[in-house]
């Protein structure tokens, strides 16, 4: 019993706590998230107006043209576009994966985009960058994590290297949707031509299972940017550690998703719910992001915990090897 103990690693209500506790104490880790989500908020805007416009009166043209209960439907999609659009700002995808608070953009217009290639070329630049922010922030967490303390030496270089080897993670895991979707769209298109409700079926079953399977591919992932920006590890390498200990650590694992995403989503309401006034949306974008930055510094705690008890657990069980 002892030694098993000795093997399991920190516990999950443990891992959250020292989380808080680490950010709490360096709380200049929030300048990332807290500076980008006041420049979406007060900073100038990147309006796409223009192209929402487009969209929603190509939605309204089929509205017209279409009959029963998809002309309500088009005609609802199409307002909904065009009230996006008046309020939408590009620059918000710069912080697509920080910790960031929903919040109404207040800044003036600093460009109107109505080109499409032109929006597209800055949509992905602003998603390449934000990404690379991202990984930055995880990589300088992982740093007060290994309990190095200050600002990692060559972060820079490393969160470029971790940022390539996530993107080429999601290039593959995109891929593989696709290779399993395609066909699927095709046999579904076949199947429509003989009977729609055949494919309307097929096309349910596809759905359901598109859902099982990213919900199973986000649970058994969940730590390979844990094992990235920690240890450094390769994509092939971060996989087989994020399946090992998911599987070694079920329940735990289970119980600190789960609670990374109540509290996220929780509190995210209360956010929303006071970010009616200027000191409202300050004290949300602070409190989202002392938040989110404990729930990436509590899933890094325990991985690195369990992933180094497994370790020593192999370790143990190789022949010939005595544990001190």
């Amino acid at each position: 019993m002892e030694k098993e103990k000795e093997y399991k690693g920190i516990g999950t209500i443990d891992a959250l706590t020292a989380g808080f506790s680490l950010v709490a104490r360096r709380f200049w880790i929030l300048l990332i998230p807290i500076a980008l989500n006041v420049f979406i908020w007060l900073g100038p805007r990147l309006s796409v107006a223009p192209l929402a416009q487009q969209v929603a009166d190509m939605m309204q043209t089929s509205a017209t043209l279409s009959a029963g209960q998809y002309e309500d439907a088009f005609a609802e999609t199409s307002q909904m576009l065009s009230q996006w659009g008046d309020s939408a700002n590009l620059f918000a995808l710069f912080a697509v994966a920080l910790p960031q608070l929903s919040v109404l953009s207040q800044g003036a217009v600093a460009a109107t985009l109505d080109n499409w290639p032109l929006t597209l070329l800055l949509v992905v630049a602003l998603l390449a960058g934000g990404t690379y922010v991202a990984v930055a922030y995880l990589t300088l967490i992982a740093q007060q994590v290994r309990s190095a303390g200050g600002f990692a030496q060559g972060l820079l270089a490393r969160s470029a290297l971790n940022w390539w080897r996530l993107v080429a993670l999601g290039g593959v895991l995109l891929g593989v949707g696709l290779i399993l979707l395609v066909p699927i769209a095709m046999l579904t298109g076949v199947i429509a031509l003989f009977s729609s409700a055949g494919a309307m079926v097929l096309a349910s079953l596809a759905a359901w299972g598109a859902m099982l399977g990213a919900m199973s591919f986000y649970f058994y992932l969940f730590f390979v940017p844990d094992a990235i920006v920690l240890d450094g590890a390769r994509i092939r390498s971060a996989v087989t550690r994020s399946l090992a200990v998911v599987r070694r650590n079920t329940g735990a694992s289970l119980v600190l998703i789960l609670a990374t995403i109540i509290l996220t989503v929780g509190l995210g309401v209360i956010w929303g719910a006071i970010s009616g006034t200027s000191a409202g949306v300050a004290a949300g974008i602070i409190g989202n992001a002392y938040v989110g930055s404990a729930l990436v510094a509590a899933s890094l705690i325990f991985y690195g915990s369990r992933w180094s008890a497994l370790e020593q657990e192999i370790v143990a069980a190789q022949p010939g090897t005595e544990m001190s």
